[in-house]
């Protein structure tokens, strides 16, 4: 399982580091914002000014780390033991086993700062590295206040009490900078009765956040499957179909939803993109952050998880079909359990995931014949 390391540009000479000209574009963009803003201050909101500052940096900094989603912890691995532990967390989409073993490399005092204060100063050092005064942001509070906490917290009538105040839904706001629909998609008990709502008030269903992320791949970067059922997640889905939004949409983190969904959520949400046209015949991108799962194919990606494999089977995943390396499902998963076997099965959580692995490989043999 090696690391996938990815480079990052040198700003030190304001000339050098920019491979990318869209890249050079919008931190130019917001150097200019940067040096119009005192003359600029009567002309714009408060909200408008966040949304030019944030936007644009919020697409330089995609620009600079696209493989950047919530199971990528920035740390120094400590050897290929390590490695190993934290490609199986990746796999299995534990992101709670990631953040133990990310505090096991910490050597300060626990960060007890939430996950939005964590990426407002993120935002703040990208612009000292630009070259920016990074107090044009205002403070955490003031300058980005998310209209959507309630939404997206699933707080009961959250969603009617927005369209009563009129506000357009498709205003991006939080840390984050994404539209009421992307906050209803995040929420426990989501149900397509409060999506409609916000679409029948004006959300854009055709929204890309970032161009990285449409209505399907945040409906399947989903962590709270335990609140839904599958014909509740399939009746959404096919909402979302029927307005408008892209399945066969690609996005460069994980490449499709149904990816997304089979690494990060249930079996619940992939029965429901399946319901609504997904490909069982796809695999992972070539670029993927944990390389050993780049280019697998589904039932590989699947592989921790039997009740996931089991309804791809059913939907028309070919166990036999093998990957660009030429090996099958079951032999993939084989190679991966020896890796796993010789490095850290002393690991209490490797023993359980190692478990898993060996159900699917099973279940994978046996639907082979």
């Amino acid at each position: 399982m090696p690391n996938n390391e990815k480079e990052t540009p040198d700003f030190d000479d304001e000339n050098e580091g920019f491979d990318d000209p869209e890249l050079e574009r919008l931190f130019r963009e917001l150097e200019s914002i940067s040096k119009n803003k005192d003359d600029d201050a009567q002309e714009m909101t408060q909200d408008e000014a966040a949304e030019a500052i944030i936007g644009g940096l919020l697409r330089g900094i995609e620009k600079l780390n696209e493989a950047d989603n919530e199971f990528s912890i920035e740390f120094e691995l400590k050897d290929p033991v390590f490695d190993a532990k934290i490609g199986a967390a990746v796999w299995a989409g534990d992101m709670a086993r990631l953040e133990e073993l990310a505090a096991e490399v910490e050597d300060d005092e626990p960060d007890t700062r939430s996950e939005d204060e964590i990426k407002w100063e993120t935002y703040k050092e990208a612009l000292v590295i630009m070259g920016i005064d990074p107090d044009i942001m205002g403070s955490f509070d003031d300058i980005l206040p998310d209209r959507y906490a309630d939404i997206r917290a699933g707080k009961s009538g959250a969603i009617d009490a927005f369209i009563a105040t009129g506000q357009d839904p498709n205003i991006k706001t939080g840390v984050e900078q994404v539209p009421a629909l992307f906050a209803a998609l995040d929420a426990p008990e989501r149900s397509a009765k409060d999506i409609r709502k916000l679409i029948e008030a004006g959300a854009d269903v055709t929204f890309k956040y970032l161009q990285c992320d449409n209505a399907f791949t945040c409906f399947a970067n989903y962590k709270h499957s335990d609140t839904v059922t599958t014909e509740s997640e399939i009746e959404l889905a096919k909402l979302l179909l029927a307005e408008g939004a892209d399945i066969q949409f690609k996005s460069p983190k994980l490449g499709s939803a149904l990816m997304a969904a089979i690494l990060r959520a249930g079996p619940a949400q992939v029965a429901a993109l399946l319901s609504v046209g997904a490909d069982v015949k796809e695999t992972l991108h070539v670029d993927y952050e944990r390389e050993f799962l780049s280019e697998a194919n589904v039932l590989c990606i699947a592989a921790p998880k039997p009740a996931v494999i089991q309804i791809l089977l059913d939907a028309g995943a070919d166990p036999n079909m093998r990957d660009s390396y030429d090996l099958s499902p079951p032999e993939f998963i084989d190679e991966e359990i020896q890796v796993l076997e010789t490095v850290a099965k002393d690991d209490p959580w490797i023993q359980d995931f190692l478990v898993q692995l060996r159900k699917g490989r099973d279940l994978l043999i046996a639907a082979a014949g």
